[in-house]
């Protein structure tokens, strides 16, 4: 069975949890911290549906794979939106016409 962990406070949670009952942080999706792929617990329910960390070893019914450790802290943060690195994108693009157009006026 997966184990889950707040990814603020490291406190293992039940995977039916919405809040950390130690730092109250809300859960909206798990973190597979082989892979780090994203999605809703339910997705979970056998182990990461990517990369299958987790998953009940194929060859041993009833014995349930290694625990699960913490999920990493480094990720406290919500992830950007697209549009943020398509303006960066622009703004970089528009930087180097100035300088292009600098460079050919000499």
């Amino acid at each position: 069975m997966p184990r889950f962990f707040c990814d603020n406070c490291n406190k293992e949670v039940s995977s039916t949890d919405s809040l950390c009952p130690r730092c109250g942080r809300p859960f909206n999706d798990v973190l597979c911290p082989r892979c780090g792929f994203t999605g809703v617990p339910t997705l979970f329910s056998r182990g990461c549906p990517v990369c299958g960390y987790m998953s009940p070893p194929k060859n041993a019914p009833g014995i349930s794979a290694s625990p699960l450790a913490p999920a990493r802290k480094n990720r406290t943060q919500p992830r950007l939106s697209p549009w943020v690195f398509l303006a960066a994108i622009a703004g970089l693009g528009l930087a180097l016409a100035a300088f292009a157009y600098a460079l050919m006026r000499r």
